[in-house]
């Protein structure tokens, strides 16, 4: 295994501008790179795809995607995407649509 997927973190961190500081996040339920992120007209955050390890820590590449809240501090589950996708880039559009585009290789 590369030595990017043995590092892998399960951790959030969240950063306020206000006090210049940095607290814990909520921990995901597995270890993530390469994903996307896409703040939502509701405030919340869409987390898309990325790598991730199997149960034999083996990297795969995800259809998962995420709902972060920053009212509650949690993470739940949001409808997968279409194709697993990771190295995407994700853009939020007017009408609220958000864009994927870019799904890089299987792990």
């Amino acid at each position: 295994m590369s030595k990017v997927f043995s590092s892998m973190l399960k951790t959030t961190a969240l950063y306020s501008p206000s006090t210049g500081k940095w607290t814990a996040g909520p921990t995901l339920a597995a270890p993530l790179i390469g994903h996307a992120a896409v703040l939502l007209k509701s405030g919340k955050v869409l987390i898309l795809g990325g790598f991730s390890l199997d149960a034999t820590s083996t990297p795969v590449t995800s259809r998962a995607c995420l709902l972060f809240d920053p009212k509650t501090n949690s993470l739940g589950a949001a409808p997968s995407l279409p194709y697993p996708s990771a190295l995407h880039s994700a853009v939020p559009l007017p009408d609220g649509t958000i864009l994927v585009a870019g799904a890089g290789p299987s792990a």
